[in-house]
């Protein structure tokens, strides 16, 4: 009897033992985990914040370029508008050539037919 009582201690020590064992494991697995997650959590902070300068940095030339956009794309407008009348002037100046030159030709003959009255 003394005996079945020593192995039904020495047994439920090796269970509470285990039991403990299990229960320590389970906490060291969850630090190293949690200490895992915090090392990463602090490395995408720490990123966040170099992408935020970053993009503090670039926005002073994102703004300059778009400026320059802005700027160009007035200027474009103008020399379209400007292309447009050079093109309206042109096509009056080519008509006014050909009409100065139909004059040319009927003066021209109309001299002719006056030296020839002459003669």
């Amino acid at each position: 009897m003394l005996a079945t009582l020593i192995v039904i201690v020495l047994l439920v020590g090796a269970v509470v033992l285990i039991a403990a064992v299990v229960k320590l494991s389970g906490r060291r697995r969850r630090e190293v985990e949690r200490r895992r997650l915090a090392a990463e959590a602090q490395a995408h902070d720490d990123r966040a914040q170099a992408e935020a300068s970053r993009a503090r940095e670039l926005e002073p030339r994102a703004e300059y370029h778009r400026q320059k956009a802005v700027e160009h794309a007035e200027l474009a407008d103008r020399h379209i508008d400007e292309a447009d009348e050079h093109a309206v002037r042109a096509a009056q100046l080519e008509e006014d050539v050909s009409r100065a030159g139909e004059s040319a030709v009927r003066h021209g003959e109309e001299a002719h037919r006056r030296e020839e009255k002459l003669e």
